[in-house]
């Protein structure tokens, strides 16, 4: 009974991880960055706010999915670390290398993210913003569909 309890506790906030971090990233794609291209200078400067804010939401879902994973993985041991021998291996491991390539692209996003928001070195433009800013909402977009992937290859793994 209380293993239970502990699982269903992991398996929930496994959850709401994956929630706060694919559901902010797919609002940001979605919502946000289509709404800040139609306005002017203001749009710009709400958004670098908004993106810095962003930042803790990001790794906060990522660290809950990374913890209460693993967790999950240690609590079931009938799933088994990459065995790759059947359907349910298989599909969690391309869960799991959906998850690591998320990560990188969320290493990624951040490092971005840091180097737009810091002074420019040279005191005036900077030729690597514009293709920062780009990069950064490519970025968004694929970590967006890489976490539609990953509930996609969670769906398949329960039916």
């Amino acid at each position: 009974m209380h293993f239970q309890i502990i699982r269903w506790f992991f398996l929930a906030t496994h959850l709401l991880g994956v929630v706060i971090w694919i559901g902010g990233l797919i609002y940001q794609s979605v919502v946000l960055l289509p709404a800040v291209e139609l306005t002017e200078g203001a749009g710009k400067k709400l958004l670098r706010a908004m993106n810095r804010r962003f930042l803790t939401v990001l790794w906060t879902g990522l660290i809950l999915v990374l913890l209460t994973g693993t967790s999950l993985m240690l609590l079931q041991p009938s799933i088994g670390w990459f065995r790759w021998t059947d359907r349910i291996s298989i599909l969690m491991g391309l869960k799991h290398l959906t998850f690591l390539l998320m990560a990188l692209y969320a290493i990624g996003y951040t490092r971005m993210l840091l180097y737009l928001n810091s002074p420019s070195v040279n005191g005036g433009y900077d030729e690597r913003v514009a293709l920062y800013q780009k990069r950064l909402i490519q970025f968004e977009r694929v970590s967006a569909a890489l976490g539609m992937c990953a509930i996609l290859l969670s769906m398949a793994l329960i039916s």
